[in-house]
Protein backbone atom coordinates (compact mmCIF):
# COMPACT_ATOMS: atom_id res chain seq x y z
CA UNK A 1 0.00 0.00 0.00
CA UNK A 2 1.23 3.07 -1.33
CA UNK A 3 2.27 5.92 1.55
CA UNK A 4 -0.87 8.58 -0.05
CA UNK A 5 -3.04 5.32 0.32
CA UNK A 6 -2.18 4.47 3.92
CA UNK A 7 -3.05 8.28 4.67
CA UNK A 8 -6.24 8.51 3.29
CA UNK A 9 -7.30 5.01 5.11
CA UNK A 10 -5.89 5.78 8.16
CA UNK A 11 -7.77 9.11 8.45
CA UNK A 12 -10.86 7.24 7.19
CA UNK A 13 -10.88 5.12 10.20
CA UNK A 14 -9.66 7.80 12.46
CA UNK A 15 -12.75 9.35 11.26
CA UNK A 16 -14.71 6.59 11.31
CA UNK A 17 -13.77 6.17 14.93
CA UNK A 18 -14.83 9.64 15.59
CA UNK A 19 -18.06 9.16 14.76
CA UNK A 20 -20.07 11.50 12.49
CA UNK A 21 -19.74 14.73 14.28
CA UNK A 22 -15.77 14.44 13.10
CA UNK A 23 -16.75 14.65 9.44
CA UNK A 24 -16.72 18.21 8.61
CA UNK A 25 -13.39 18.23 9.82
CA UNK A 26 -11.92 15.64 9.01
CA UNK A 27 -9.13 15.16 6.20
CA UNK A 28 -10.42 13.22 3.87
CA UNK A 29 -13.75 15.53 3.60
CA UNK A 30 -10.97 18.37 2.98
CA UNK A 31 -9.57 16.19 0.48
CA UNK A 32 -13.13 15.41 -1.02
CA UNK A 33 -12.68 11.78 -0.90
CA UNK A 34 -15.96 9.86 -0.10
CA UNK A 35 -16.19 7.46 2.27
CA UNK A 36 -17.95 5.23 0.31
CA UNK A 37 -20.07 5.62 -3.86
CA UNK A 38 -23.40 7.14 -2.07
CA UNK A 39 -26.56 5.27 -3.67
CA UNK A 40 -28.15 7.60 -6.50
CA UNK A 41 -32.05 6.63 -6.09
CA UNK A 42 -34.62 7.13 -2.96
CA UNK A 43 -35.99 5.63 -0.38
CA UNK A 44 -38.64 3.08 -0.13
CA UNK A 45 -40.02 3.20 3.25
CA UNK A 46 -43.22 1.90 4.92
CA UNK A 47 -44.55 -0.32 8.09
CA UNK A 48 -45.42 -3.97 8.38
CA UNK A 49 -48.32 -5.05 10.80
CA UNK A 50 -50.69 -8.03 11.34
CA UNK A 51 -53.84 -7.33 9.52
CA UNK A 52 -55.85 -9.03 12.04
CA UNK A 53 -54.69 -7.26 15.24
CA UNK A 54 -53.77 -4.30 13.08
CA UNK A 55 -50.36 -4.01 15.40
CA UNK A 56 -46.48 -3.76 14.32
CA UNK A 57 -44.48 -6.69 13.28
CA UNK A 58 -41.15 -6.39 14.28
CA UNK A 59 -38.06 -8.22 12.88
CA UNK A 60 -39.32 -8.37 9.81
CA UNK A 61 -36.96 -8.40 6.47
CA UNK A 62 -37.28 -5.91 3.53
CA UNK A 63 -35.55 -6.23 0.84
CA UNK A 64 -35.89 -5.83 -3.11
CA UNK A 65 -36.11 -8.63 -5.37
CA UNK A 66 -33.21 -8.77 -7.50
CA UNK A 67 -31.03 -6.11 -5.40
CA UNK A 68 -28.92 -5.89 -2.92
CA UNK A 69 -29.06 -5.21 0.95
CA UNK A 70 -32.68 -5.04 3.05
CA UNK A 71 -33.42 -3.83 6.02
CA UNK A 72 -35.57 -5.22 9.17
CA UNK A 73 -38.71 -3.49 10.72
CA UNK A 74 -38.24 -1.92 13.98
CA UNK A 75 -40.29 -2.19 17.13
CA UNK A 76 -42.89 -0.11 15.49
CA UNK A 77 -42.85 -1.86 12.32
CA UNK A 78 -41.46 1.11 10.41
CA UNK A 79 -38.28 0.34 7.80
CA UNK A 80 -36.59 2.22 5.51
CA UNK A 81 -34.64 0.87 2.84
CA UNK A 82 -32.45 3.17 0.45
CA UNK A 83 -32.92 2.14 -3.37
CA UNK A 84 -31.74 2.85 -6.55
CA UNK A 85 -33.96 4.88 -9.19
CA UNK A 86 -36.68 2.23 -10.82
CA UNK A 87 -39.25 -0.07 -10.55
CA UNK A 88 -38.82 -2.69 -7.95
CA UNK A 89 -40.69 -5.70 -6.66
CA UNK A 90 -40.13 -5.29 -2.80
CA UNK A 91 -40.66 -8.40 -0.47
CA UNK A 92 -41.26 -8.79 3.39
CA UNK A 93 -40.61 -12.06 5.14
CA UNK A 94 -41.35 -12.50 9.39
CA UNK A 95 -41.55 -15.77 11.52
CA UNK A 96 -44.98 -16.95 11.45
CA UNK A 97 -46.31 -15.07 8.79
CA UNK A 98 -46.85 -15.76 5.27
CA UNK A 99 -44.32 -14.10 2.27
CA UNK A 100 -45.27 -11.42 0.48
CA UNK A 101 -44.43 -8.72 -1.92
CA UNK A 102 -45.47 -5.31 -3.60
CA UNK A 103 -44.83 -5.17 -7.70
CA UNK A 104 -44.40 -1.93 -9.34
CA UNK A 105 -43.20 -0.06 -6.73
CA UNK A 106 -41.17 3.49 -8.15
CA UNK A 107 -38.23 4.71 -6.59
CA UNK A 108 -37.61 8.14 -7.95
CA UNK A 109 -34.22 10.09 -6.89
CA UNK A 110 -34.30 12.46 -4.15
CA UNK A 111 -37.76 10.98 -3.09
CA UNK A 112 -39.65 8.62 -0.98
CA UNK A 113 -42.40 6.02 -1.70
CA UNK A 114 -44.31 4.39 0.74
CA UNK A 115 -45.04 0.65 0.57
CA UNK A 116 -46.98 -0.97 3.60
CA UNK A 117 -47.53 -4.42 4.58
CA UNK A 118 -50.58 -5.99 6.04
CA UNK A 119 -49.32 -9.45 6.69
CA UNK A 120 -50.88 -12.72 7.57
CA UNK A 121 -50.30 -15.09 10.08
CA UNK A 122 -49.36 -18.20 8.42
CA UNK A 123 -51.30 -20.63 10.40
CA UNK A 124 -54.72 -18.91 11.20
CA UNK A 125 -57.37 -21.02 13.67
CA UNK A 126 -60.77 -20.94 12.15
CA UNK A 127 -61.95 -17.57 13.82
CA UNK A 128 -58.93 -15.93 12.12
CA UNK A 129 -59.81 -17.50 8.75
CA UNK A 130 -63.55 -16.16 9.00
CA UNK A 131 -62.24 -12.72 9.60
CA UNK A 132 -59.39 -12.54 6.96
CA UNK A 133 -62.25 -13.79 4.53
CA UNK A 134 -64.20 -10.78 5.79
CA UNK A 135 -61.55 -8.29 5.64
CA UNK A 136 -59.97 -9.49 2.47
CA UNK A 137 -61.88 -10.11 0.08
CA UNK A 138 -64.69 -7.88 -1.48
CA UNK A 139 -67.07 -10.35 -4.49
CA UNK A 140 -67.11 -8.43 -7.03
CA UNK A 141 -70.36 -7.51 -9.48
CA UNK A 142 -69.28 -8.93 -12.62
CA UNK A 143 -72.30 -7.95 -14.58
CA UNK A 144 -72.71 -9.68 -17.42
CA UNK A 145 -73.34 -7.82 -20.51
CA UNK A 146 -74.26 -9.19 -24.17
CA UNK A 147 -72.61 -6.17 -26.11
CA UNK A 148 -69.53 -7.67 -24.18
CA UNK A 149 -69.64 -11.34 -23.81
CA UNK A 150 -67.20 -12.97 -26.06
CA UNK A 151 -66.47 -16.46 -26.35
CA UNK A 152 -62.46 -16.91 -27.23
CA UNK A 153 -61.21 -19.89 -28.43
CA UNK A 154 -57.60 -19.01 -27.87
CA UNK A 155 -56.64 -17.19 -25.13
CA UNK A 156 -54.16 -14.11 -24.99
CA UNK A 157 -50.94 -13.81 -23.01
CA UNK A 158 -51.68 -10.13 -21.91
CA UNK A 159 -54.33 -8.28 -20.28
CA UNK A 160 -55.11 -4.51 -20.47
CA UNK A 161 -55.78 -2.86 -17.35
CA UNK A 162 -57.43 0.02 -16.76
CA UNK A 163 -55.67 1.42 -13.65
CA UNK A 164 -57.29 3.73 -10.84
CA UNK A 165 -55.58 6.92 -12.31
CA UNK A 166 -57.10 6.39 -15.74
CA UNK A 167 -54.51 4.76 -17.35
CA UNK A 168 -54.19 1.48 -19.03
CA UNK A 169 -51.82 -0.96 -18.66
CA UNK A 170 -50.93 -3.53 -20.59
CA UNK A 171 -49.25 -6.64 -18.31
CA UNK A 172 -49.02 -10.48 -18.47
CA UNK A 173 -51.74 -12.31 -17.95
CA UNK A 174 -49.86 -14.47 -15.16
CA UNK A 175 -48.75 -11.53 -13.24
CA UNK A 176 -52.09 -9.71 -13.49
CA UNK A 177 -54.02 -12.83 -11.68
CA UNK A 178 -51.21 -12.88 -9.62
CA UNK A 179 -52.61 -9.77 -8.61
CA UNK A 180 -55.97 -10.92 -8.15
CA UNK A 181 -56.20 -13.95 -6.27
CA UNK A 182 -55.04 -12.57 -3.00
CA UNK A 183 -57.49 -9.80 -3.13
CA UNK A 184 -60.05 -12.82 -3.88
CA UNK A 185 -59.49 -15.32 -1.50
CA UNK A 186 -57.10 -14.97 2.09
CA UNK A 187 -53.83 -16.35 1.00
CA UNK A 188 -54.04 -19.24 4.05
CA UNK A 189 -56.82 -20.58 2.52
CA UNK A 190 -56.39 -24.03 0.97
CA UNK A 191 -54.01 -24.20 -1.90
CA UNK A 192 -56.61 -26.46 -4.31
CA UNK A 193 -59.50 -23.70 -3.31
CA UNK A 194 -56.64 -20.92 -4.40
CA UNK A 195 -55.93 -23.14 -7.87
CA UNK A 196 -59.79 -23.14 -8.66
CA UNK A 197 -59.99 -19.40 -7.72
CA UNK A 198 -56.52 -18.55 -10.09
CA UNK A 199 -58.40 -20.31 -13.01
CA UNK A 200 -61.43 -18.95 -12.13
CA UNK A 201 -59.80 -15.20 -12.84
CA UNK A 202 -57.93 -15.83 -15.78
CA UNK A 203 -60.66 -17.73 -17.43
CA UNK A 204 -62.87 -14.21 -16.59
CA UNK A 205 -60.01 -12.20 -17.25
CA UNK A 206 -59.81 -13.10 -20.90
CA UNK A 207 -63.35 -12.94 -21.69
CA UNK A 208 -64.17 -9.58 -20.50
CA UNK A 209 -64.33 -6.40 -22.24
CA UNK A 210 -65.97 -4.26 -19.58
CA UNK A 211 -64.02 -0.95 -20.61
CA UNK A 212 -63.74 -1.09 -24.28
CA UNK A 213 -64.43 2.75 -24.48
CA UNK A 214 -61.19 3.17 -22.50
CA UNK A 215 -59.36 0.53 -24.48
CA UNK A 216 -59.54 -1.79 -21.70
CA UNK A 217 -60.56 -5.41 -20.60
CA UNK A 218 -60.40 -4.73 -16.91
CA UNK A 219 -60.37 -2.81 -14.16
CA UNK A 220 -58.88 -3.06 -10.92
CA UNK A 221 -62.18 -2.90 -9.12
CA UNK A 222 -65.09 -4.79 -7.78
CA UNK A 223 -66.81 -3.53 -10.91
CA UNK A 224 -64.55 -6.63 -13.10
CA UNK A 225 -62.26 -8.29 -9.92
CA UNK A 226 -60.39 -6.70 -7.79
CA UNK A 227 -56.61 -6.24 -8.53
CA UNK A 228 -53.46 -4.96 -6.45
CA UNK A 229 -49.69 -5.00 -6.49
CA UNK A 230 -49.97 -7.34 -3.48
CA UNK A 231 -48.37 -10.74 -3.42
CA UNK A 232 -48.05 -13.31 -1.59
CA UNK A 233 -46.01 -16.42 -2.28
CA UNK A 234 -48.59 -18.78 -1.69
CA UNK A 235 -51.23 -17.01 -3.89
CA UNK A 236 -48.44 -16.87 -6.73
CA UNK A 237 -47.40 -20.75 -5.95
CA UNK A 238 -51.26 -21.37 -6.69
CA UNK A 239 -51.16 -18.93 -10.35
CA UNK A 240 -47.88 -20.59 -11.22
CA UNK A 241 -49.45 -24.51 -10.90
CA UNK A 242 -52.42 -23.38 -12.79
CA UNK A 243 -50.26 -21.04 -15.71
CA UNK A 244 -52.46 -21.38 -18.91
CA UNK A 245 -55.34 -22.93 -17.19
CA UNK A 246 -58.76 -22.26 -18.75
CA UNK A 247 -62.01 -23.19 -18.25
CA UNK A 248 -64.23 -24.08 -21.32
CA UNK A 249 -67.25 -25.22 -22.71
CA UNK A 250 -67.69 -26.59 -26.10
CA UNK A 251 -63.99 -25.18 -26.76
CA UNK A 252 -64.60 -21.46 -26.18
CA UNK A 253 -63.14 -19.72 -22.52
CA UNK A 254 -66.40 -19.32 -19.86
CA UNK A 255 -67.09 -16.02 -18.16
CA UNK A 256 -66.20 -17.97 -14.86
CA UNK A 257 -68.24 -15.60 -12.58
CA UNK A 258 -67.73 -16.26 -9.23
CA UNK A 259 -68.80 -14.80 -6.32
CA UNK A 260 -68.57 -14.90 -2.06
CA UNK A 261 -70.67 -17.43 -0.84
CA UNK A 262 -74.32 -18.41 -1.45
CA UNK A 263 -77.34 -20.04 0.77
CA UNK A 264 -76.77 -23.47 0.17
CA UNK A 265 -77.36 -23.54 -3.63
CA UNK A 266 -76.01 -21.25 -6.62
CA UNK A 267 -78.28 -19.09 -9.23
CA UNK A 268 -78.86 -19.98 -12.72
CA UNK A 269 -77.95 -17.12 -14.37
CA UNK A 270 -80.86 -16.14 -16.12
CA UNK A 271 -82.31 -15.64 -12.94
CA UNK A 272 -80.08 -13.25 -11.89
CA UNK A 273 -79.28 -11.40 -15.53
CA UNK A 274 -80.97 -12.15 -18.57
CA UNK A 275 -78.85 -15.06 -20.79
CA UNK A 276 -79.21 -18.57 -19.88
CA UNK A 277 -75.61 -19.75 -19.82
CA UNK A 278 -75.28 -23.32 -20.20
CA UNK A 279 -72.17 -23.86 -17.88
CA UNK A 280 -73.48 -21.47 -14.93
CA UNK A 281 -76.40 -23.78 -13.56
CA UNK A 282 -77.58 -23.90 -9.95
CA UNK A 283 -76.18 -26.58 -8.09
CA UNK A 284 -76.24 -27.44 -4.77
CA UNK A 285 -73.41 -25.83 -2.37
CA UNK A 286 -72.12 -26.82 1.48
CA UNK A 287 -70.60 -23.56 2.55
CA UNK A 288 -72.30 -23.47 5.81
CA UNK A 289 -73.90 -19.76 5.32
CA UNK A 290 -77.86 -19.60 5.15
CA UNK A 291 -77.44 -16.17 3.31
CA UNK A 292 -76.33 -15.14 -0.27
CA UNK A 293 -73.47 -12.72 -0.16
CA UNK A 294 -72.96 -11.83 -3.79
CA UNK A 295 -74.50 -12.41 -7.31
CA UNK A 296 -74.78 -16.17 -6.67
CA UNK A 297 -73.53 -16.95 -10.50
CA UNK A 298 -70.95 -19.56 -10.39
CA UNK A 299 -68.05 -20.54 -8.34
CA UNK A 300 -69.23 -20.09 -4.39
CA UNK A 301 -65.95 -18.81 -2.75
CA UNK A 302 -66.92 -20.40 0.16
CA UNK A 303 -67.97 -23.14 -0.65
CA UNK A 304 -64.31 -23.68 -2.98
CA UNK A 305 -62.78 -23.54 0.14
CA UNK A 306 -65.17 -26.07 1.81
CA UNK A 307 -64.59 -28.55 -1.01
CA UNK A 308 -61.22 -27.80 -0.63
CA UNK A 309 -61.57 -29.32 3.15
CA UNK A 310 -62.94 -32.15 2.61
CA UNK A 311 -60.56 -33.11 -0.49
CA UNK A 312 -61.41 -32.13 -3.31
CA UNK A 313 -58.94 -30.98 -6.11
CA UNK A 314 -59.20 -27.35 -7.84
CA UNK A 315 -60.70 -29.42 -11.02
CA UNK A 316 -63.31 -31.36 -9.08
CA UNK A 317 -64.39 -28.09 -7.40
CA UNK A 318 -64.74 -25.72 -11.06
CA UNK A 319 -66.20 -28.82 -12.40
CA UNK A 320 -68.67 -28.78 -9.74
CA UNK A 321 -70.17 -25.20 -9.68
CA UNK A 322 -69.20 -24.80 -13.90
CA UNK A 323 -71.38 -27.53 -15.46
CA UNK A 324 -70.32 -29.34 -18.41
CA UNK A 325 -67.09 -27.28 -18.48
CA UNK A 326 -63.46 -28.77 -19.62
CA UNK A 327 -60.17 -27.48 -18.53
CA UNK A 328 -57.63 -26.59 -21.23
CA UNK A 329 -54.12 -26.10 -21.06
CA UNK A 330 -51.66 -27.22 -18.67
CA UNK A 331 -53.17 -30.36 -16.49
CA UNK A 332 -50.87 -29.99 -13.05
CA UNK A 333 -51.10 -32.76 -10.38
CA UNK A 334 -52.41 -31.52 -7.06
CA UNK A 335 -50.21 -29.28 -4.73
CA UNK A 336 -50.67 -31.44 -1.19
CA UNK A 337 -51.37 -29.50 1.86
CA UNK A 338 -48.25 -29.32 3.82
CA UNK A 339 -48.67 -32.18 6.35
CA UNK A 340 -47.93 -31.97 10.28
CA UNK A 341 -44.59 -32.94 11.31
CA UNK A 342 -44.04 -33.53 14.58
CA UNK A 343 -42.95 -30.90 17.34
CA UNK A 344 -38.81 -29.91 16.21
CA UNK A 345 -36.87 -30.24 19.95
CA UNK A 346 -36.24 -27.18 21.31
CA UNK A 347 -33.04 -25.86 20.16
CA UNK A 348 -30.42 -25.03 22.86
CA UNK A 349 -29.64 -21.66 24.04
CA UNK A 350 -25.97 -20.39 23.64
CA UNK A 351 -24.78 -18.10 25.83
CA UNK A 352 -22.01 -15.79 24.11
CA UNK A 353 -19.80 -13.10 26.35
CA UNK A 354 -16.92 -10.64 25.50
CA UNK A 355 -15.06 -8.49 27.24
CA UNK A 356 -15.35 -4.59 26.74
CA UNK A 357 -12.46 -2.03 27.43
CA UNK A 358 -13.21 1.35 28.20
CA UNK A 359 -13.62 3.16 25.54
CA UNK A 360 -14.34 2.46 22.07
CA UNK A 361 -15.17 -1.51 21.42
CA UNK A 362 -15.92 -2.65 17.85
CA UNK A 363 -17.48 -6.41 18.20
CA UNK A 364 -20.65 -8.57 16.47
CA UNK A 365 -23.33 -10.31 17.93
CA UNK A 366 -22.56 -14.27 17.15
CA UNK A 367 -26.04 -15.44 18.28
CA UNK A 368 -29.58 -15.46 16.78
CA UNK A 369 -31.77 -13.17 19.55
CA UNK A 370 -35.55 -12.30 18.66
CA UNK A 371 -34.90 -8.72 20.57
CA UNK A 372 -32.23 -6.63 18.14
CA UNK A 373 -33.17 -3.28 20.63
CA UNK A 374 -29.98 -1.88 21.97
CA UNK A 375 -31.68 -1.62 25.26
CA UNK A 376 -32.68 -5.12 25.40
CA UNK A 377 -28.97 -6.33 23.65
CA UNK A 378 -27.11 -4.83 25.83
CA UNK A 379 -29.12 -5.25 29.05
CA UNK A 380 -26.07 -7.39 30.97
CA UNK A 381 -23.94 -4.25 30.99
CA UNK A 382 -26.42 -1.72 31.50
CA UNK A 383 -24.96 1.61 33.17
CA UNK A 384 -21.68 0.78 31.29
CA UNK A 385 -21.95 1.84 28.16
CA UNK A 386 -23.29 5.14 26.89
CA UNK A 387 -23.57 5.20 22.96
CA UNK A 388 -23.83 2.35 20.43
CA UNK A 389 -23.38 3.14 17.07
CA UNK A 390 -23.78 1.36 13.30
CA UNK A 391 -22.63 2.19 10.07
CA UNK A 392 -25.41 1.48 6.66
CA UNK A 393 -23.39 1.55 3.75
CA UNK A 394 -26.54 1.63 1.25
CA UNK A 395 -27.88 4.60 2.68
CA UNK A 396 -28.01 7.62 0.74
CA UNK A 397 -26.95 9.88 3.81
CA UNK A 398 -26.89 9.16 7.13
CA UNK A 399 -25.56 6.62 7.26
CA UNK A 400 -24.39 6.25 10.98
CA UNK A 401 -27.37 5.52 12.95
CA UNK A 402 -26.36 6.02 17.05
CA UNK A 403 -27.85 5.15 19.85
CA UNK A 404 -27.51 6.99 23.51
CA UNK A 405 -27.98 4.84 26.20
CA UNK A 406 -30.09 6.46 28.82
CA UNK A 407 -31.49 9.20 26.60
CA UNK A 408 -35.22 9.51 26.80
CA UNK A 409 -34.87 10.92 23.42
CA UNK A 410 -33.49 8.96 20.79
CA UNK A 411 -33.01 10.88 17.71
CA UNK A 412 -30.11 9.17 16.08
CA UNK A 413 -32.02 6.74 13.90
CA UNK A 414 -30.46 3.52 15.76
CA UNK A 415 -34.10 1.76 16.85
CA UNK A 416 -32.79 -1.78 16.72
CA UNK A 417 -29.29 -3.50 15.44
CA UNK A 418 -29.03 -5.13 12.33
CA UNK A 419 -26.60 -8.24 13.38
CA UNK A 420 -25.44 -9.01 9.96
CA UNK A 421 -23.09 -5.79 10.18
CA UNK A 422 -20.51 -4.44 12.76
CA UNK A 423 -21.20 -2.70 16.13
CA UNK A 424 -19.66 0.31 17.73
CA UNK A 425 -20.26 0.53 21.22
CA UNK A 426 -18.59 2.84 23.91
CA UNK A 427 -17.95 1.37 27.52
CA UNK A 428 -17.99 3.91 30.25
CA UNK A 429 -16.01 0.93 32.61
CA UNK A 430 -14.58 -2.42 31.69
CA UNK A 431 -16.95 -5.22 31.42
CA UNK A 432 -18.65 -8.40 29.99
CA UNK A 433 -21.22 -8.30 27.78
CA UNK A 434 -23.62 -11.32 27.98
CA UNK A 435 -25.57 -12.50 25.08
CA UNK A 436 -27.83 -15.61 25.23
CA UNK A 437 -29.70 -16.67 21.97
CA UNK A 438 -29.56 -19.31 19.54
CA UNK A 439 -27.09 -20.83 17.39
CA UNK A 440 -26.79 -19.95 14.39
CA UNK A 441 -26.99 -22.76 12.17
CA UNK A 442 -27.71 -21.57 8.35
CA UNK A 443 -25.74 -19.32 6.43
CA UNK A 444 -25.61 -15.82 6.46
CA UNK A 445 -25.60 -13.35 3.50
CA UNK A 446 -24.54 -10.26 4.29
CA UNK A 447 -24.66 -7.24 0.85
CA UNK A 448 -21.89 -5.40 0.48
CA UNK A 449 -21.14 -2.37 -1.49
CA UNK A 450 -18.08 -1.10 -2.98
CA UNK A 451 -15.76 0.25 -0.96
CA UNK A 452 -16.00 0.18 3.07
CA UNK A 453 -18.96 -2.11 4.83
CA UNK A 454 -18.94 -2.78 8.25
CA UNK A 455 -19.31 -6.15 9.26
CA UNK A 456 -20.48 -8.62 11.77
CA UNK A 457 -18.68 -12.35 11.63
CA UNK A 458 -22.36 -14.32 12.17
CA UNK A 459 -20.40 -17.64 13.23
CA UNK A 460 -19.30 -19.12 16.33
CA UNK A 461 -16.21 -20.80 14.76
CA UNK A 462 -13.06 -18.69 14.24
CA UNK A 463 -11.39 -19.03 10.44
CA UNK A 464 -8.51 -17.72 8.85
CA UNK A 465 -9.21 -14.87 6.84
CA UNK A 466 -8.77 -15.91 3.32
CA UNK A 467 -10.93 -18.93 4.09
CA UNK A 468 -13.00 -16.91 5.82
CA UNK A 469 -14.15 -14.38 3.05
CA UNK A 470 -14.19 -17.38 0.53
CA UNK A 471 -17.15 -16.46 -1.60
CA UNK A 472 -16.03 -12.79 -2.18
CA UNK A 473 -12.13 -13.69 -2.88
CA UNK A 474 -10.98 -11.31 -5.60
CA UNK A 475 -13.84 -8.83 -4.59
CA UNK A 476 -12.43 -6.97 -1.35
CA UNK A 477 -8.72 -5.91 -1.01
CA UNK A 478 -8.61 -4.88 2.77
CA UNK A 479 -9.86 -6.42 6.26
CA UNK A 480 -9.54 -3.94 9.38
CA UNK A 481 -10.31 -5.24 13.11
CA UNK A 482 -9.73 -3.11 15.94
CA UNK A 483 -9.01 -4.84 18.67
CA UNK A 484 -9.90 -2.39 21.96
CA UNK A 485 -7.57 -4.86 24.58
CA UNK A 486 -4.40 -3.73 22.66
CA UNK A 487 -4.45 0.48 23.12
CA UNK A 488 -0.96 1.18 21.74
CA UNK A 489 -2.04 -0.33 18.70
CA UNK A 490 -5.63 -1.36 18.49
CA UNK A 491 -5.78 -1.43 14.09
CA UNK A 492 -4.95 -4.90 13.07
CA UNK A 493 -4.88 -5.41 8.84
CA UNK A 494 -5.01 -8.21 6.20
CA UNK A 495 -3.93 -6.72 3.20
CA UNK A 496 -5.09 -9.35 0.29
CA UNK A 497 -2.06 -8.52 -1.75
CA UNK A 498 0.39 -9.74 0.91
CA UNK A 499 1.08 -13.28 1.54
CA UNK A 500 -1.26 -14.67 4.39
CA UNK A 501 1.04 -15.69 6.55
CA UNK A 502 2.88 -11.80 6.61
CA UNK A 503 -0.35 -10.10 7.51
CA UNK A 504 -1.14 -9.23 11.20
CA UNK A 505 -4.99 -9.78 10.65
CA UNK A 506 -4.96 -13.94 10.28
CA UNK A 507 -8.28 -14.76 12.04
CA UNK A 508 -11.55 -13.22 11.88
CA UNK A 509 -12.98 -14.51 15.40
CA UNK A 510 -16.50 -14.69 17.03
CA UNK A 511 -17.27 -11.37 18.86
CA UNK A 512 -15.33 -8.90 16.90
CA UNK A 513 -16.42 -6.81 14.10
CA UNK A 514 -14.57 -5.66 10.91
CA UNK A 515 -13.98 -3.68 8.35
CA UNK A 516 -14.35 -4.79 4.29
CA UNK A 517 -12.78 -2.64 1.96
CA UNK A 518 -14.45 -3.87 -1.94
CA UNK A 519 -13.55 -3.00 -4.79
CA UNK A 520 -16.50 -4.34 -6.20
CA UNK A 521 -20.61 -5.00 -4.83
CA UNK A 522 -21.15 -8.54 -3.56
CA UNK A 523 -22.86 -10.84 -1.31
CA UNK A 524 -20.48 -12.30 1.74
CA UNK A 525 -21.76 -16.01 2.58
CA UNK A 526 -20.84 -16.60 6.09
CA UNK A 527 -20.97 -20.47 7.24
CA UNK A 528 -22.17 -20.77 10.55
Amino acid sequence: MGAHRRAVVAAVLLWLLAGPGAWAASPIAAAGVALAPPVEGGVIFGQARDILTESPVAGAFVHLEGGQGGAYTDAGGYYRLPTPPGEWTVAVRAPGYLDMSQTRVRALVGRSTRADFDMVVANPTPAQEEELFRRMVTPPEQAWSPDFDVAMASAPTSIRVLMPDGQVVEMDLEEYVKGVVPQELPPSAPMEALKAQAVAARSYAVTSWNHAAQGANVCTTTHCQVWKNVHFSRTDQAVEATRGVFATYRGSIIRAFYFGHCDGHTRNSEDVWVQALPYCRSVACECGYTWLWGHGVGMCQEGAIAMARRGATFDEILRHYYTGISLIGMQPTPTPEPTATPTPTPEPVVTFTWPLQTGWNLISIPVVVSDTTPGSLFSSIAGNYDMVMQYDAFAPYARWKVYQAGSASQTGGLDYLDLRYGIWLRATAPCTLTVSGLAITTPTEIPLINGLNLVAYPSLRARNVSDALASIAGKYVRVYAYRADRPDSPWVLYDFTVPPELNPLQQMTPGLGYWIEMVQPANWRVDP
